[in-house]
């Protein structure tokens, strides 16, 4: 895998000790992980660039394309600045990996599947609120680093032709909340 579950230390923070009856909070993130990071490279990269990259990291070679593309590097933007692409992960522990599966995970942990439906916990002490906004601002900023990203490999399509950015592979636009007065 790429990242780790320190990526998720400011908004998308995990809470510790059993959120989940099923499972520990870092057990169900590493599960998450281990599933959302490949659905999100594939959806972002295609498959074909997703399973080199995941070939590279298997097994480093030299020189090496995918250097910038995981740690970051400058590139000339399409309108001709200088722009800046963080990198799949990064010092700062931001990536757009980090955000996509925050989204998901708290999806999932919104409710408990039991025989007899889907169940709201209802904890000692607190009162039940939504994630929704927490979930919109971590996707929100998924779909910022995804541009960036975007904007990195278009600027470097002749070290990765295996990019075709005209594929629409999945759905990653901006959510926008509803507010209710």
């Amino acid at each position: 895998m790429i990242i780790d579950n320190s990526y998720f230390n400011t908004y998308s923070k995990v809470a510790g000790a059993k959120t989940n009856l099923y499972c520990s909070s870092l057990d169900c993130l590493n599960e998450f992980i281990e599933r959302y990071e490949p659905k999100y490279l594939e959806c972002v990269l295609g498959y074909e660039l997703s399973k080199l990259l995941k070939e590279y990291l298997a097994n480093p070679t030299s020189p090496n394309r995918f250097e910038g593309l995981v740690n970051g590097g400058e590139y000339v933007a399409c309108c001709g600045s200088l722009s800046y692409w963080s990198g799949l992960v990064n010092d700062e522990k931001e990536s757009p990996i980090a955000n996509y599966i925050y989204f998901h995970y708290q999806r999932f942990l919104q409710t408990q599947s039991t025989i007899v439906g889907e169940k709201i916990v209802n904890s000692e002490n607190s009162i039940n609120t939504s994630i929704a906004y927490k979930q919109m601002e971590a996707w929100n900023i998924m779909v910022d680093l995804t541009d960036n990203l975007k904007g990195y490999l278009k600027a470097n399509i002749k070290d990765f032709p295996e990019y075709k950015p005209c594929c629409k592979s999945c759905n990653l636009e901006k959510i926008y909340p509803i507010l209710n007065y």
